[in-house]
């Protein structure tokens, strides 16, 4: 006798299906999909595929970066492995059906990752799972801290930028005042500039007035943090004295500005004269000849 699925014409094989979907139970499924949401540049990524074939047997694992295949393991093939070159993707040897290890990863690394598992015919069950990899490509060095001058009085104002070494995100700014995180209101905002290899350079701005208990132990410290992502942070600090602002331009942030004195002789008038220049305090002492 002829079953009434081959009398009306349907393969047994759609049946299956069909009852697969009535009953929710498929068969294959993937368990877990483990993509690293951060890595540093120049470091290794794994990415893990853990997944059940209930009882059927295993056609294919592939991988895709930005639905672009790159790994695929077919353990009917010889080899049963095949890489595919892709801009920015380095698969490492240790890559087996479970696991992908790319190494050397770069900034063209980063997108989104996909593994899908297929199981045999007749059903070609299939299911996917995947996460986002991002690149960080953290600072060279630590961020510069620009137009502080070496002394203010109370009640002077401070202009004040901070500008973090090129990173891949921008690195996150922060302003300390006296190890005390700066007031949004102090803030100035700009926006981040990127550089022609697609890295960003962030500038915040620090502008507010003093006042005594900025000069609690008689010194002001500025302290600029940047952060790429979590555990990438860098950090440079400046110290000013309280006392009346130099009439001429800062010396700058490294260059010191307690030159010693210069004396000058020469003679005027019958008398020896002596001038003492000390910065930009000049001092004249006139002597009689003898």
């Amino acid at each position: 006798m002829l079953r009434r699925g081959t009398r009306l014409g349907i393969p047994h094989f759609l049946l299956l299906i069909l009852l697969g979907a009535a009953t929710g139970c498929l068969g294959l499924r993937v368990d877990r999909v483990e993509v690293p949401p951060l890595v540093v540049e120049g470091g290794e990524a794994q990415l893990e595929c853990e997944y059940d074939v209930e009882g059927e047997q295993l056609y294919s694992v592939k991988w895709y970066k930005d639905d672009r295949e790159f790994f695929r393991f077919i353990p009917a093939d010889t080899p049963s492995i095949q890489v595919f070159r892709l801009p920015g993707v380095n698969v490492d040897s240790r890559s087996n059906n479970n696991r992908v290890v790319l190494h050397r990863v770069s900034l063209r690394s980063s997108g989104k990752y996909r593994c899908e598992v297929s199981a045999e015919a007749p059903l070609f069950n299939t299911d996917a799972g995947g996460g986002r990899l991002l690149v960080v490509y953290a600072p060279r060095s630590d961020p510069s801290i620009s137009g502080v001058h070496r002394r203010y009085a109370v009640g002077a104002t401070v202009h004040a930028n901070c500008t973090a070494s090129p990173s891949q995100p921008a690195a996150a700014l922060t302003w300390l005042i006296n190890d005390r995180e700066a007031e949004a209101s102090s803030l100035v905002h700009y926006a981040a500039n990127t550089t022609s290899e697609g890295l960003h350079t962030a500038i915040l701005g620090l502008h507010f007035r003093t006042v005594p208990a900025h000069f609690r132990y008689g010194e002001l410290r500025l302290r600029c943090v940047a952060t790429v992502a979590a555990g990438h942070r860098r950090h440079t600090t400046v110290y000013v004295r309280h006392g009346l602002p130099q009439s001429r331009p800062s010396c700058g942030l490294t260059a010191s500005c307690d030159e010693a004195p210069s004396i000058h002789i020469g003679s005027q008038s019958g008398r020896l004269l002596f001038v003492c220049t000390m910065g930009s305090v000049a001092v004249m002492v006139m002597t009689l000849l003898v």
